[in-house]
């Protein structure tokens, strides 16, 4: 889960297609506190792993290698 970036994090949205608004109910975290992270804004670390565990949930993987990324299982 320590590949959750916030670019990484958009492909995975939009692979899920998933809005801000879907992603926060999905992660039990609220809207602005998922903007805040895709703004590239501090966040607590277990808000972190709560968006992690609810995109992991969804059937995707998280990656950042060359160019961060994600993909469907």
């Amino acid at each position: 889960m320590s590949d959750l970036n916030p670019d990484n994090l958009r492909a995975a949205m939009a692979l899920l297609r998933w809005t801000a608004a879907d992603l926060a109910e999905h992660a039990e975290t609220s809207e602005p506190t998922v903007n805040r992270f895709l703004a590239g804004r501090e966040v607590r670390a277990e808000t972190r792993e709560k968006i992690a565990r609810a995109v992991d949930r969804a059937g995707v993987d998280l990656f950042n290698g060359g160019r961060p990324g994600a993909r469907r299982r």
